[in-house]
């Protein structure tokens, strides 16, 4: 049988902040985005020390089956957490339910620019 997917953008994030002092360290804490199918974010402007994308694992316990005394090598396919270093006019899609944060800014002279965005799906 067939069935047809029609995705629909469900919520746009603008970050992009005047330069003050609040730009410095700003971040997102650990979270989900329930209620959707897919989020995203396209960095437009980035630069060194401005944060990383945290992905993370969805097994909360993970650290105590995949430690030092077990993993020899950490990779992407072993670890708790991916850590991805942005650059402009970059696009990260991944499933909502996927735990992520954004590090803080610790770079005086760079404005860190993202659009996040969501889309849900809906199956008829």
């Amino acid at each position: 049988f067939f069935f047809y997917l029609f995705v629909s953008l469900r919520d746009l994030h603008f970050f992009i902040r005047r330069q003050r002092q609040m730009v410095i360290r700003d971040s997102n804490e650990t979270h989900v985005h329930p209620g959707v199918t897919l989020s995203g974010v396209v960095y437009l402007s980035t630069g060194e020390n401005t944060g990383r994308l945290v992905l993370h694992h969805p097994c909360n316990y993970i650290n105590y089956d995949w430690n030092p005394r077990t993993i020899k090598r950490q990779d992407v396919m072993n670890t708790e957490k991916i850590a991805l270093t942005p650059d402009n006019n970059t696009l990260y899609i991944f499933p909502s339910w996927l735990q992520h944060s954004v590090e803080p800014n610790k770079n005086k002279n760079i404005i860190r620019k993202s659009i996040s965005f969501n889309f849900i799906s809906l199956y008829i």
